[in-house]
């Protein structure tokens, strides 16, 4: 198997350097807090016990992840992931301190691979479906191709979050809120029937989500990727 590489929004080998970075200078002044009781400013301590809190908690897959599909071609168009901050915590998904990192092993046996198509987040409001959603991510510039509405297909693979339950309207996914990963795929980058996708979300404090999913035989405009729905 061979990799195709793709340069997508991604972010230069400096930033990464600097997410190591920034972590392990706060693992280091969370060590010294605590162990020698050096007095920091609160700013520092509040960036400190945000980044940590991030890494403890990270986000949750709530329920099932969908698609819709462009059938004749045997293609996903769209895919929506209902995700939550795992108890305790919250998780700041501006397109400043999350990134996506984007993965599709196609059939013929090579990999597309993007290290970063999130472009960041719909937070003035709650949302009831992804079609509005969409709506609101081209008039805001998150995209520039509605796959629903316009006839053009996108040229770029774009993700990013919007909310069902909206408590705060700010970058935060925060305890009782519920939001929604959007992915709005590139023609070149469909995935089809019996292909396997792989998304990992990533903070300055580390990898904090993970999407896997093989996708399904797609026979309906309407498609379930798997999951769980609480029942609670």
């Amino acid at each position: 198997m061979f990799g195709v590489r793709h340069t997508h929004r991604g972010l230069a080998m400096w930033y990464n350097i600097a997410l190591i970075t920034f972590f392990a200078i706060t693992i280091s002044v969370t060590a010294t807090i605590i162990n020698s009781g050096v007095t920091t400013s609160d700013a520092t301590k509040e960036v400190v016990e945000e980044a940590m809190t991030e890494a403890r908690h990270g986000l949750e897959i709530v329920g099932k992840v969908s698609g819709t599909a462009d059938v004749a071609n045997d293609e996903v168009i769209t895919t929506a992931t209902p995700i939550t901050v795992a108890t305790g915590g919250k998780v700041n998904v501006s397109e400043i301190m999350f990134k996506l990192n984007y993965k599709l092993i196609k059939i013929q046996s090579h990999t597309i691979t993007y290290d970063n198509i999130y472009v960041g987040a719909l937070t003035e409001k709650s949302y009831n479906s992804v079609y509005d959603a969409l709506k609101d991510a081209k008039t805001n510039g998150l995209i520039d191709i509605n796959p629903y509405t316009d006839e053009e297909k996108p040229s770029v693979t774009s993700a990013f979050t919007y909310w069902v339950v909206n408590i705060n309207n700010d970058n935060f996914i925060d305890q009782g809120e519920l939001a929604v990963m959007a992915l709005v795929y590139a023609d070149k980058d469909r995935p089809k029937s019996g292909e396997h996708l792989l998304l990992e979300g990533i903070t300055p404090a580390g990898n904090i989500l993970t999407i896997e999913r093989n996708i399904p035989n797609i026979s309906n405009r309407v498609i379930d990727l798997g999951g769980k729905v609480s029942e609670e």
